[in-house]
């Protein structure tokens, strides 16, 4: 079991609302494997009655991306330089393992709702990705600069830019590196809204989501995922409204017993 504070992030349960919040405000908010791995945690331990999951960090920043010193092997924890020694199965599982930290936000029934202050670089981006919903604020910027320490975005950017911007747009976003604003973002449909206050967007959010069935919501989210990965959409849909009605059914049979 992995202490989350060590981790760098602060979890608290509101109601139906978790906030997981990113604390490493001394390294702008950077991530490490440790962090990965208790994103896969937090999500495989979630209570029953969590239905908003908030991802948010503290200070100016909403994550620097990867922590510097997992680059050059100066932490303590796993780092990329000693991965360079390993047989490339285990590189490929230090891989997967880092994927499945991003990949979990889209495989839980709660909706996730990344919140972004300020700066979203590299795996800070991705996280923010990983959600269902972004909020950002008018000083929030993202980037992806992998490339520019020689390597490529592999937390999930790639399919989801490509999905929603096209090739060529995603193609200069990840060569190049550039800061895109806010308000770029939301234009080419990366980011639900921009929000002078982040937390009066939320939590009018919040109100109107709870307005709506939880779990019609949740096979909502299930459905555009099958989608998003492959699935024709007419057969996800089929299988989606078959478990809504069998549910509805149910419940209407069980009341009228």
């Amino acid at each position: 079991m992995i202490d989350l504070e060590e981790a760098g992030l602060l979890v608290d349960i509101d109601g139906d609302v978790m906030s997981v919040t990113l604390n490493r405000p001394q390294t702008r908010n950077s991530q490490t494997p440790l962090m990965w791995t208790a994103f896969s945690q937090i999500c495989s331990d979630l209570a029953p009655e969590i239905r908003f999951v908030v991802l948010q960090s503290v200070g100016d920043v909403f994550s620097s991306g990867l922590d510097k010193r997992v680059f050059d092997g100066s932490s303590s924890g796993e780092s990329l330089a000693n991965l360079a020694h390993q047989p490339e199965s285990d590189v490929r599982q230090f891989i997967e393992n880092a994927q499945a930290g991003f990949a979990c936000w889209r495989g839980i029934a709660p909706t996730t709702i990344a919140l972004v202050q300020g700066p979203a670089i590299g795996a800070g981006w991705q996280l923010a990705m990983s959600c269902d919903l972004v909020l950002a604020a008018p000083a929030a910027t993202f980037a992806l600069r992998e490339t520019r320490l020689g390597l490529i975005p592999d937390l999930g950017a790639t399919g989801r830019l490509l999905r929603a911007v096209g090739y060529h747009r995603a193609f200069e976003v990840c060569a190049s590196g550039r800061d895109i604003s806010a308000t770029e973002a939301e234009r080419w449909g990366l980011i639900n809204q921009v929000c002078t206050d982040l937390g009066a967007s939320l939590a009018g959010l919040l109100e109107g989501l709870r307005n709506i069935p939880e779990a019609a919501v949740s096979e909502v989210k299930s459905l555009l995922v099958a989608v998003e990965e492959g699935e024709s959409s007419w057969t996800a849909e089929q299988n989606s409204q078959i478990r809504r009605l069998s549910d509805l059914l149910g419940r209407h049979d069980g009341n009228t017993r």
